[in-house]
């Protein structure tokens, strides 16, 4: 079985041959990795032609800034093997990562198969999925309905392996010149998918940085588009998901919305971050009521608490 490995670089350079080793060296060798150089300044270009030059698995594509969706859906297309993962450069994974995965891969043929992660700020933790058999399938509806109601629905794409005709046949792209974009293509994902199954396996080190993205300090751009994948994935619920399944939705996307908002204390900006009327529309957990009604009444007071 080919496993396809994409991994978008952008401004790594220190941390780059962290993450390539941990490719090329893996125990299961019948890989793709494809290395998208989203124009990045530094010498992150010459370090991808280089590990090419050693290794005919690794493929390189140079290419204009466009951001990380943009990159991620540069590798998806290049793609040819069976799974498809995303790994973020910055982060790495185990080296028997593929050999502890493929076994789940091959018997369940899974939509999206999933496995936990080691997070690495200042010591060590181990990430697990809560309360879920593995080698169980569930549909994708099902288990995020149960993820969700026990608070326990990581979006984050790098912890999963896709099926990559799955991904093409449902045009599951990440959409391009969004910040938490996560966010926007894990429901859709998951939505989509007939089947998936949790390994139990953890096999990533995602480490945590002060430069990423998620990091920066204005999140005036990150409140504007959490707001409005909010407003789609709702949207999109409406019409494909079960009235339960549809406010837990709802529910988690208004929760990351006032967490946004309030993280950024956007209240200094003026009104244009302010969206009350969506957050108490789509707050439906005592916990999230609660935060609405605090942020209706006072967005400033309500980042203070």
């Amino acid at each position: 079985m080919l496993i396809s490995i994409v991994v978008p670089v952008y401004k790594v350079e220190q941390c780059l041959e962290r993450c390539v080793d941990s490719l090329i060296n893996q125990t299961y060798k019948d890989l793709e990795i494809i290395l998208v150089d989203d124009g990045s300044p530094d010498s992150c270009g010459l370090i991808c032609d280089t590990y090419q030059a050693k290794d005919d698995r690794v493929i390189v594509i140079h290419k204009a800034n466009g951001g990380l969706s943009d990159a991620r859906n540069a590798g998806l297309k290049k793609s040819s093997g069976d799974y498809v993962f995303f790994v973020d450069s910055d982060d790495y994974i185990k080296e028997d990562a593929c050999e502890k995965m493929l076994p789940f891969l091959e018997n369940s043929r899974a939509d999206i198969v999933m496995g936990d992660c080691d997070v690495t700020e200042e010591g060590y933790e181990c990430y697990h999925y809560a309360d879920l058999e593995v080698g169980k399938k569930f549909s994708g509806s099902q288990y995020m309905k149960a993820a969700l109601q026990k608070k326990t629905f990581p979006v984050v794409v790098w912890l999963n392996a896709y099926r990559r005709q799955f991904l093409l046949d449902n045009g599951l792209y990440f959409k391009e010149n969004i910040l938490h974009e996560d966010v926007e293509f894990s429901p859709r994902a998951f939505i989509c998918a007939k089947s998936v199954v949790y390994t139990g396996v953890s096999f990533y080190h995602y480490v945590i940085n002060d430069t990423s993205i998620t990091s920066q300090k204005d999140k005036r751009k990150h409140c504007k588009d959490i707001y409005e994948t909010g407003l789609s994935i709702c949207e999109l619920a409406k019409k494909t998901c079960d009235n339960k399944l549809c406010r837990l939705l709802e529910n988690y996307l208004a929760g990351c919305y006032m967490g946004v908002f309030r993280s950024g204390k956007l209240y200094k900006y003026g009104s244009e971050f302010v969206h009350k009327k969506y957050a108490l529309k789509y707050a439906h957990s005592f916990e999230n009521k609660v935060k609405a009604f605090i942020f209706s009444i006072s967005p400033k007071l309500f980042c203070m608490l």
